[in-house]
């Protein structure tokens, strides 16, 4: 296809052509193509900027010689429409349209970063959570380390002997050489066999970033799941792997709210105003349905009974709202607990009534199942599940104090003594696992503290570490069944003998 010349253009095509420089010579050509006579048009003018469009298409100026290539080039970029600046009929150059696409991609990271900064803030896992609703509703995690006496008795003397909790010179529970103590060689060796599949699972996980979600499922299937179903156990016990909520009731109350209280009474004048400000005379009574001035930290006065919330949403709210004064409703991931099966039709219907009226929720979870009295749960967490260890303690904190106060419930209804004062718990992150004792504690004003103490620390991925877990949890199933148990069917057994007496 034969090219068009600068002379066959139109006179507004030929404006915008880049003719030679007459001063170059003659013999710096390109073939097809002579050099122009005429001098190179100044550059075009804003207006001229929606025109270059048309001269483009319909032509191909002639070659420039080399040594004002760089100015053509120059000269093309700023008469090119995409870089026009349409909306001001303007001419943006490159370095600033760079400068415009940095700053929008910096102002969308920006808000990206924002808004994923503030989404982190409602999972309540982490140490503001611990500080400001744990310790207020006075849960307390890893307070106190070494147990109290009277603590550490009632822990199974084999955990103990794992736990190396015996003094110096005491002898260990064991007579053999078997992980129980006295246990049968055949339950020794199913739990041998449990701790090399769960063992070999972990390190194959580890290999696997992103995998505690399976962690959580084999911990179940390979270990909970088969302890609970050895024989004479699986009557007694009952488990489940589902985060099924717990009852609201069990949850520790939350603190009263400090502007929920009367501040005293002042004096008048006793903030001095600021500067071009009316000072203002507080009312030397106060009273709930008054209209009571407040001061604020900053000493400015402020209206409690009568001021408004900001109805629009906001960072701050948002926050504040998720991030409440309340413990989280415990949801374990794993529970292990006694079956209702395992109750006789008296006890069974005791605890249906106790259910009903509220008095004692035998069965934590909002909607009842098979499960009675918890006395064991694991809270498995990781990064791919939106959560660390110490979100899992912080979790298991609050549902430990929730079974505590279920036993405490039972204790009120039980006119003798005896009802079990400690529960148990796991969290793990990955091949981390983590065993913890729950307990109540009244401090000098007669205060309950709901204590969470560790025991032990393994990764499963060691062989000894592996089995030293695998064995601390099948005691404490086996607590569960010889010990847990027969205490609650003695206080149900006491509180019925009570009420025959009564009547």
């Amino acid at each position: 296809m034969k090219r068009a010349s600068c002379e066959e253009l139109s006179p507004a095509s030929k404006r915008h052509c880049r003719p030679s420089d007459p001063s170059a010579p003659e013999t710096i050509k390109r073939p097809h193509h002579a050099p122009l006579s005429t001098p190179p048009s100044p550059m075009p003018t804003h207006s001229q900027c929606s025109h270059v469009q048309d001269a483009h298409q319909n032509a191909v100026c002639a070659p420039l010689p080399e040594h004002s290539a760089a100015r053509s080039i120059i000269d093309w970029i700023y008469d090119t429409p995409s870089i026009c600046n349409r909306s001001g009929d303007g001419v943006s150059s490159p370095v600033d349209d760079a400068h415009v696409s940095e700053d929008i991609m910096s102002e969308s990271s920006r808000r990206r970063e924002k808004r994923q900064a503030r989404s982190c803030s409602p999972t309540k896992k982490g140490s503001q959570y611990r500080n400001t609703v744990l310790k207020p509703a006075n849960v307390l995690v890893d307070v106190i380390h070494d147990l109290p006496s009277d603590i550490e008795a009632l822990l199974p003397d084999d955990l103990r002997d794992i736990l190396d909790l015996r003094p110096p010179g005491t002898d260990k529970t064991t007579q053999d050489n078997t992980e129980f103590g006295g246990r049968e060689t055949e339950l020794a060796d199913k739990i041998s066999e449990l701790v090399a599949v769960y063992r070999d699972e972990c390190r194959k996980l580890a290999t696997k970033p992103g995998s505690e979600p399976e962690y959580r499922t084999h911990l179940y299937g390979d270990v909970i799941e088969k302890l609970a179903e050895i024989p004479l156990w699986d009557q007694t016990l009952s488990s489940i792997c589902s985060d099924k909520l717990w009852c609201t009731p069990l949850k520790p109350p939350a603190p009263t709210p400090l502007m929920s209280l009367l501040w005293p009474t002042l004096p008048a004048h006793t903030v001095p105003a600021r500067p071009q400000e009316t000072s203002v005379n507080l009312p030397t009574e106060i009273s709930p349905d008054s209209n009571a001035l407040r001061l604020q930290p900053d000493g400015r006065p402020f209206n409690l009974a009568f001021s408004r919330l900001p109805t629009g949403p906001s960072e701050s709210s948002a926050s504040a709202s998720e991030l409440d004064d309340s413990i989280t409703t415990p949801k374990p991931d794993i529970t292990v607990g006694i079956s209702r099966e395992a109750f006789s039709p008296p006890h069974a219907g005791l605890l249906e009534y106790w259910q009903a009226g509220k008095a004692v929720f035998s069965d934590p979870h909002a909607t009842q199942g098979d499960m009675r009295f918890p006395f064991f749960f694991i809270e498995a967490k990781g990064l791919a599940t939106n959560g660390n260890l110490i979100g899992a303690q912080n979790q298991a904190a609050g549902g430990g104090a929730c079974a505590i106060r279920l036993l405490d419930s039972l204790a009120k209804q039980d006119p003798g003594t005896g009802t079990p004062r400690i529960i148990f718990s796991s969290t793990t992150e990955g091949a981390v696992h983590e065993l913890w004792v729950h307990y109540w504690l009244a401090d000098d004003n007669g205060v309950v503290k709901y204590h969470m103490t560790c025991l032990g620390a393994w990764r499963t991925t060691l062989d000894r570490h592996a089995r030293e877990y695998v064995t601390a949890l099948a005691i404490i199933l086996r607590w569960g069944v010889d010990v847990f148990y027969p205490q609650i069917k003695q206080a149900l057994d006491r509180v019925l003998e009570a009420a025959i007496t009564a009547t």
